[in-house]
């Protein structure tokens, strides 16, 4: 058996390296097909090997259609972490065509509050990609719409004369900000399993994706299986220490840990490499101000930021960390800062405070867990000020919060270290 992981570009690996080394175990080969090159970054090798996953892109195989690809490839089973883009309608399509399965993995959390999507998200995260509709045109053009149109033929010749694909390329072209990520419920937007983590998820892509009920599988989310396990068995003393000094972390003094978001990499209005740089700094002085060491983690998306490589070598008051075990590192800390990451998923099971960072600049963020009462909100650098002096105080409302337990049950559902392995069943058992 062979299963072929597709993404758009290799800093998304991981998503895939657990499942990579459960399927190594069992002897079922996996790969990563992406398509970096797609973006004309400079550079690129067609093949190179990650951490002991095969990574090619699709040029690997002296094409731009990753059609071709799969049929060199022949997998049993395709992996994608979408299923609503453009291209992933190609891939869809073309495994149909040649008899592969397709399996949606949900990467991390989605929004799923519809009027904040409306009201929102899409005004401060998507409408600005209405403005730049014509800067991606030279990609879609010459990559995606070609893998599209191919794929569909290779399904069904008269396909193309159906209104759906015409009617998909016209609302993406007048408004690609909301029918990138929220498209006109299809078909072809369906992989033959969609795996989410829990019923609230379920609910939300039957609902606004239109998937059919008996294709999504609640599995969890494997990111956690780590964080179950170091609250069932809790890392020794030398295991923090090692850590601690491995990540260059403080050893004798309190620190928050801040969960990052890519703002200036999705590019939100207003949001550059300086100015984050000032905001992050203000962070800083607020923690340093109540005695607390600011441990910055780092967005795959964000590390080749060289202001922040830059910030971190010259202040004693913030630590900068790109890979780590993020859960360890969750688990020492006294509280947490943070937008809308997937990650704090984690200090809610290890209830640990969070603070949600609501500042003039990012009052768009959307704090997902307010009516459970999870976490506080800081809307300036006062009231932040104020939270970390109540820390401890915090936390005690935390650990009688009987909300908690409606959250995890609709949003995180399985309360074990066996994620990972409820997917690797999805994937090898049809």
């Amino acid at each position: 058996m062979k299963i072929c992981f597709i993404d758009t570009w290799t800093l998304g690996l991981g998503n895939f390296f657990p499942i990579h080394n459960e399927l190594k175990k069992i002897g079922i080969e996996s790969l990563l097909i992406h398509t970096s090159s797609f973006d004309g970054l400079g550079g690129l090798k067609n093949e190179e090997i990650i951490k002991g996953i095969t990574c090619r892109d699709v040029r690997y195989y002296n094409t731009k259609l990753v059609h071709k690809a799969l049929e060199v490839e022949k997998p049993d089973v395709v992996l994608n972490l979408t299923s609503f883009y453009l291209l992933d309608r190609a891939i869809n399509l073309s495994c149909k065509s040649l008899n592969i399965r397709s399996v949606f993995l949900t990467p991390g959390i989605r929004e799923i509050n519809v009027n904040y999507i409306n009201d929102i998200e899409y005004n401060h995260r998507f409408k600005h990609l209405n403005k730049k509709r014509l800067s991606k045109a030279i990609k879609y053009l010459k990559y995606i719409i070609p893998n599209y149109f191919y794929s569909i033929i290779k399904y069904n010749f008269i396909y193309i004369f159906h209104y759906n694909p015409w009617r998909a390329l016209i609302e993406l072209f007048i408004n690609p900000g909301r029918k990138m990520m929220y498209p006109t419920p299809t078909k072809e937007i369906h992989a033959d399993k969609a795996l989410v983590f829990a019923d609230g998820y379920k609910t939300f892509f039957e609902n606004i994706y239109e998937y059919p009920p008996q294709n999504i599988f609640c599995v969890g989310n494997p990111k956690l299986d780590r964080v179950f396990n170091l609250v069932s068995s809790p890392p020794s003393k030398k295991e923090i220490e090692d850590f601690q000094l491995y990540n260059n972390l403080p050893h004798s003094k309190k620190f928050i840990t801040y969960l990052s978001s890519p703002f200036v990499e999705s590019g939100y209005e207003g949001w550059s490499s300086e100015f984050r740089l000032n905001e992050y700094k203000k962070l800083e002085k607020v923690c340093s101000n109540n005695d607390y060491h600011l441990i910055i983690k780092l967005h795959p998306a964000m590390f080749g930021d060289k202001l922040l490589s830059q910030y971190s070598s010259e202040s004693n008051h913030v630590t900068i960390i790109k890979e780590t075990d993020t859960q360890l590192l969750v688990y020492q800390s006294d509280g947490v800062l943070g937008h809308s990451s997937s990650t704090l998923l984690i200090p809610i099971i290890y209830k640990t405070p969070i603070i949600i960072i609501k500042w003039e600049s990012c009052s768009f963020v959307n704090d997902r867990f307010s009516e459970y009462d999870l976490t506080r909100v800081s809307k300036d650098s006062g009231d932040l000020n104020d939270y970390l002096n109540e820390i401890d105080t915090i936390k005690n409302e935390l650990l009688i919060n009987t909300k908690r337990e409606k959250f995890i049950k609709e949003y995180i559902k399985f309360e074990d270290d066996q994620s990972l392995n409820r997917i690797i069943n999805q994937l090898t058992e049809w």
